[in-house]
C-alpha cells in the first residue's frame, strides 16, 4: 500500500492544476502544550495548558474519549498514564472522572517526558468546557476524536464521533474556528454528515502519509496530518488537491517549514508539542500499534474518460497526427519520447512504444497493442504506472460531408480509494483543451 501511495502521488501531482499558495503556517498547541522548550509546564489536555496557548494565540490541539454517560478530553482510553485513577474512562461517569484529576506536568513517556507533582492536581476537563472557553476568547480548536479500531476501548457504534459533531455543531463557534481530525476515517464522515459546515482533518502514522492527500481528497475532507516528517512531494501534492496540511509533532517551526514544506509549498500548520502514546508514568512508551489502513483500499471500480471530437481535417491526416507519440504532447501535460517503432514494420504499428516523463517524476512506458490504420489504435501502460487495467482507445471514423471523429476513450483502475475518478476527471480535461489544437495542426 505505501509503494502505491508513492507511486501514484507522482503520477496525479502532474496531472492536477497547482494549488494557491499558502499563507504563513500557524502553530498548534499539541495536547494543550504541555511542554514548552522540552521542560514539563502543565497537564496535558487540561485548561491550565489551554488558557497558556491561547494566550499565546496558538490553535489548541485536543483529545477526545468517552466516559460512561459522555465525554472528556483525555488522550488514553485509560487514566493511568496522567491521573490519580486507573482504569477505563469508559466505565466512570462524568461525576466520577471528577475524582480522577491529573497530577502529572507535561506527558510521561514521551521525549520531553513528565513527571508527577503531587501539589498540582487538575481536573479533566469536559469538551464542553473547552468550547465555552474558545466560545469567549476567540481561540481555535483542533479536535481528534480518538474512537480507533486499535484502541481497548473502541465502539463501532459510533457513539463518540456523533457526541462530539454535535456538541461542536451546538457550541456557537464560527465553523472556520473548528478542525475535526481522527485517524480513523468513519469518525470523519459522521462529522461530514451531522455537521457538515466544520472542516475535517485525516491523520496519518508515517507508511500511509503518501497516500494521505488522495484519499483525503477523495473522501471531501480539508486537511491531512501526517506524521512528522512528511515528504515535500506529499505537501505540494496536498496543496494542489486544495487540501491543508498539519504535521505532527516537528520539535521546531524551522524543521517544519524546512523538511515538509519548504519555500512556498510548506505545512500550513504545525503541531508542537512532543507526541506521547499510552505510556505508563515513568515508564517508556509502549509501543503504539499502527491504526488500520485506510478503509476501502481494495482496487477501485473503473474509471472512464470518455472524450468525442470532430475535426474538419480528413481522417488520414488526423489519424497519421495522433498515431506519433510526441504529437501526444498536445493532448498531455508530458514530455514523450518514442522509445522503438512496431513490430510489424510500422513506424507506429503493434508493439510501438513511448515513453512520458511529468516533469522529474519518475517515467512510465505506454505500448501500443492493436493499430488499425485510419481506424483504431489501442495502447495500454506496460510499465512505470501505480494505475491498474489501464487502456486507451482512439477510434477514428468519416464524418458525412467530410472531416473525422475520434472517439477517445481510456479505462483505468486504482488501489488508492478516488485516484481513478479523480485521474478520469484530469485526464478528460487535459484531452478536450488539446483535441482543438490537432485540427490546427494535423
Amino acid at each position: 500500500m505505501r509503494r502505491a501511495g508513492a507511486a501514484v502521488i507522482v503520477v496525479l501531482a502532474w496531472l492536477l492544476a497547482a494549488g494557491q499558495a499558502q499563507a504563513e503556517p500557524r502553530i498548534q498547541a499539541h495536547r494543550g502544550g504541555s511542554v514548552a522548550f522540552g521542560v514539563p509546564v502543565f497537564p496535558e489536555n487540561t485548561m491550565p495548558a489551554f488558557r497558556a496557548a491561547a494566550a499565546e494565540g496558538w490553535v489548541l490541539e485536543l483529545d477526545v474519549t468517552r466516559s460512561a454517560d459522555g465525554m472528556v478530553v483525555l488522550h488514553d482510553p485509560t487514566l493511568d498514564r496522567t491521573t490519580v485513577c486507573t482504569g477505563p474512562a469508559r466505565t466512570r461517569t462524568t461525576a466520577q472522572l471528577a475524582a480522577c484529576p491529573s497530577d502529572v506536568l507535561g506527558s510521561p513517556g514521551s521525549v520531553s517526558g513528565g513527571r508527577t507533582d503531587e501539589a498540582t492536581r487538575v481536573a479533566l476537563p469536559q469538551l464542553e468546557e473547552v468550547l465555552a472557553f474558545a466560545r469567549e476568547t476567540g481561540a481555535r480548536l483542533s479536535v481528534e476524536i480518538k474512537n480507533v479500531p486499535t484502541e481497548e476501548d473502541f465502539d463501532p457504534t459510533m457513539v463518540l464521533a456523533n457526541r462530539v459533531a454535535d456538541a461542536l455543531a451546538a457550541s456557537r463557534i464560527p465553523p472556520a474556528r473548528i478542525v475535526v481530525q481522527s485517524f480513523w476515517p468513519p469518525n470523519l464522515d459522521v462529522v461530514q454528515a451531522r455537521a457538515p459546515q466544520l472542516r475535517t482533518a485525516l491523520l496519518t502514522l508515517a507508511p500511509l502519509n503518501d497516500a494521505a492527500p488522495l484519499y483525503a481528497a477523495s473522501r471531501g475532507y480539508d486537511w491531512i496530518s501526517p506524521q512528522w516528517p512528511v515528504r515535500r512531494e506529499t505537501v505540494e501534492l496536498a496543496h494542489r488537491l486544495g487540501l491543508k496540511v498539519t504535521p505532527y509533532t516537528p520539535r521546531s517551526a524551522r524543521r517544519s517549514t524546512r523538511g515538509g514544506g519548504g519555500g512556498r509549498r510548506r505545512p500550513d500548520h504545525r503541531r508542537s508539542g512532543d507526541g506521547a502514546r499510552r505510556a505508563g508514568r515513568g515508564q517508556p512508551p509502549r509501543p503504539r500499534p499502527a491504526p488500520p489502513g485506510l478503509p476501502g483500499c481494495a482496487p477501485m471500480a473503473t474509471a472512464w474518460v470518455h472524450v468525442e471530437h470532430d475535426f474538419s481535417k480528413p481522417v488520414d491526416r488526423v489519424f497519421a497526427f495522433l498515431s506519433e507519440h510526441e504529437n501526444l504532447e498536445t493532448l498531455f501535460p508530458a514530455k514523450i519520447k518514442r522509445l522503438r517503432d512496431g513490430e510489424d514494420g510500422q513506424r507506429n504499428g503493434v508493439g510501438s512504444a513511448r515513453q512520458l516523463k511529468l516533469g522529474p517524476l519518475p517515467a512510465f512506458e505506454e505500448t501500443n497493442i492493436e493499430v488499425v490504420p485510419n481506424q483504431k489504435i489501442l495502447y495500454r501502460i506496460t510499465k512505470g504506472s501505480p494505475l491498474n487495467d489501464h487502456e486507451g482507445v482512439m477510434t477514428f471514423s468519416e464524418r458525412p460531408g467530410g472531416g473525422a471523429h475520434l472517439d477517445y476513450r481510456i479505462r483505468l483502475g486504482a488501489a488508492v480509494p478516488g485516484l481513478a475518478k479523480i485521474v478520469s476527471l484530469a485526464l478528460t480535461r487535459d484531452i478536450k483543451r488539446g483535441l482543438p489544437k490537432v485540427d490546427q495542426m494535423a
